[in-house]
């Protein structure tokens, strides 16, 4: 295949080098590759249908032809919605959803998604905007806000399972979930670091809704021991008093417990 066709089907499809070999998989003919340089991607898609349906070809064929496929198809998509997006995106919020004009695009996300797939892909569309201008400290507080209002539990202490389900909620909110492959590699880098910092925020969050309550903890701690007929603090003992009220505190909780007592 000349350099010019596949240099042009790996910007139609978008390809990344890990991926730029399966090109030379597909065996195309002239007037489908010739159509493509003319901007008629029709005959290419056809081409590619008419491989992935021959049970004559490999298995491995057929996948990879079924693959190009499907990227085709969505970044066509993609690039009629592009336009349409970025044409809305420019207009005042009140035109576009009937909306206060004030309303964020955080508003907006949590409106409940439709079925319909130009509506979710416009909802892709928004998040990559959205991430493309936000930090890497602001997404980091973007998850962080989002888990403990997915997961109020977190507010009895920090729990990996919930922490890790959020994560994947979060980009479910946003409209990213298994759809983060077709992000930039420059978005992927900057969630990469945000997503580094989540355990730490979340953590920073719960301790600070613990220790904003100390004064009442110490006193029922205090009660607690009497009860129990004991009056050496320790942190074992803190901790086993958190856990019998349904509370994770961390170490650093115990610890400022401990040290005021």
């Amino acid at each position: 295949m000349d350099i010019k066709y596949k240099i042009k089907l790996v910007e139609l499809l978008r390809l990344r080098p890990a991926d730029i070999e399966l090109i030379s998989s597909i065996n195309l003919s002239d007037s489908s590759l010739d159509s493509m340089m003319n901007g008629n991607d029709e005959v290419l898609v056809e081409e590619l249908q008419e491989i992935v349906s021959d049970d004559k070809n490999t298995e491995e064929t057929r996948l990879i032809a079924a693959s190009l496929k499907t990227l085709l198809s969505w970044n066509s998509m993609s690039n009629e919605l592009d336009a349409v997006c970025n044409e809305m995106l420019l207009e005042d919020n009140s035109d576009l959803y009937n909306e206060p004009v004030e309303e964020t695009w955080e508003s907006k996300m949590y409106r409940e998604k439709q079925g319909d797939s130009k509506k979710r892909e416009l909802s892709f569309k928004e998040a990559k905007k959205m991430l493309t201008d936000t930090s890497v400290e602001e997404l980091t507080a973007q998850y962080c806000d989002y888990i403990m209002q997915k997961f109020p539990q977190l507010r009895d202490g920090f729990d990996n399972g919930l922490y890790r389900m959020g994560m994947g909620a979060y980009h479910e909110h946003i409209g990213i979930n298994g759809k983060e492959f077709l992000l930039p590699t420059e978005i992927n880098q900057k969630m990469y670091f945000a997503r580094r910092g989540v355990m730490d925020g979340l953590n920073k969050i719960i301790d600070g809704i613990f220790l904003a309550e100390i004064e009442k903890w110490k006193t029922n701690y205090k009660i607690w021991l009497a009860q129990r007929n004991e009056t050496r603090v320790s942190k074992k003992s803190i901790k086993t008093f958190f856990e019998e009220q349904g509370k994770h505190a961390s170490d650093k909780v115990i610890d400022r417990m401990k040290m005021e007592l």
